[in-house]
This record gives C-alpha cells, structure tokens and sequence, in this order.
C-alpha cells in the first residue's frame, strides 16, 4: 500500500471504477486543489473543535444544560 503524496482525482461520472487518475494523465485538473485542501482544513477545524467519539463510546453531546 502507497500513501499518494497528492490527493487522487477521478471523473466519477465517466470512470466508476476509479482506474484512471486524472491528475497523472491531465495537468490541467490542479485548480481542483485548492477548493479540496480548502476543504480538508475546514473537516480538521471541525474535527478538533468536535471531536468524533471512539467506536462504542457513548454520546453525551456538546450542549449541557
């Protein structure tokens, strides 16, 4: 198993199967990261201000009373 040192694209609509990766076939796909990276630190914000609760773990949830 590789870790990908940039985020894989593919064209869902046209490649279900996943098998194409449009960034190494395609350079023009790169704006597509900003919008991405933006989004994955949106997610990180989210997640260290909300944390996910740990399998079995009971939800309490955030507001008290």
């Amino acid at each position: 198993m590789v870790k990908p040192y940039f985020p894989l694209l593919f064209d869902l609509s046209s490649d279900p199967g996943e098998t194409v990766n449009l960034w190494e076939l395609n350079m023009e796909t790169g704006w597509m990261f900003a919008p991405a990276y933006r989004a994955i630190g949106e997610y990180q914000e989210s997640v260290a201000q909300f944390p996910n609760i740990k399998p079995g773990e009971e939800f309490e949830g955030y507001y008290t009373r």
